[in-house]
Formats: structure tokens, C-alpha cells, sequence
């Protein structure tokens, strides 16, 4: 028998089970799935963006760090606008640039969000990221 096959071997599945259950007892999150007899990686979602062309990574990788480079030489920005272009620089969605605003003390709405960061954007001449869902 080669090593390779191992899982042939008698009793091997039962040992498995026996080791999963005492895993997840403990409280261990296995990162492999069984689907149809076969272990498989689970697939998170912060993993949805290696599967993604490369092509696409690239590009929304070069759009942030355009916007990186312009915010880091606007030196007129409110501290307000510096959090909020900040953290859309690091690709952070609307409502959690709301909640940093939050925790630092300056309340914020979506609408004035999307206006500071269009705004921007139109200063620096770059244009506004829209994600196509169908290519």
C-alpha cells in the first residue's frame, strides 16, 4: 500500500470521527469542509478577493494607492476629511468610516461621506471606483 493512500487503510474513518469530535469539543474550528467524502478548504469571505482576476486585483490595488498618494499630499483637508479619505483609502465601506468617526467624537452621515469623497476625488482628478458585478 503507498502512503498516498492512506485513507484506505481499515478503521481509518472511524479514527477520523473520533479525532473531529474530540477537536470540536475542545472548540478547535477546523479550516477544511467535507463535501461528498472529499476535505476541502473553507472558502471565507476575505478569501473572495484572491479568487478574483488578477487583472481586477491590480487594478483596484493602483485606484487606492492613487488615492493614498493624493490624500498624503492635500495638506488643506479638515481633520474631519482626512479620517474619512483615510480610511476610503484603505478601502473601508461608508458605515464603518461612520463608526471611526463615532468613536472619535465627530458625527457623520452617510450623505456627507459620499460627498467629501467625491469631492475629492474630482480635486485629485481620479476617477469614482465602480464595481462591475457582470464582465
Amino acid at each position: 500500500m503507498e502512503m498516498s493512500e492512506f485513507w484506505k487503510v481499515k478503521g481509518f474513518s472511524e479514527l477520523l470521527k473520533e479525532w473531529a469530535k474530540k477537536l470540536a469539543d475542545s472548540g478547535f474550528t477546523d479550516v477544511e469542509i467535507e463535501i461528498n467524502g472529499e476535505r476541502l478548504l473553507k472558502q471565507n469571505s476575505s478569501n473572495a478577493f484572491r479568487t478574483q482576476d488578477p487583472m481586477i486585483i491590480s487594478s483596484k490595488q493602483r485606484y487606492y494607492e492613487l488615492v493614498t498618494n493624493a490624500l498624503n499630499w492635500d495638506y488643506t483637508m479638515s481633520d474631519r476629511d482626512k479620517v474619512i479619505m483615510t480610511h476610503y483609502s484603505e478601502g473601508m465601506k461608508q458605515a464603518d468610516i461612520i463608526k471611526e468617526l463615532e468613536k472619535g467624537g465627530m458625527k457623520c452621515q452617510r450623505q456627507l461621506i459620499t460627498r467629501t469623497i467625491t469631492n475629492y476625488l474630482q480635486k485629485w482628478k481620479i476617477p469614482i471606483l465602480k464595481e462591475r458585478k457582470n464582465y
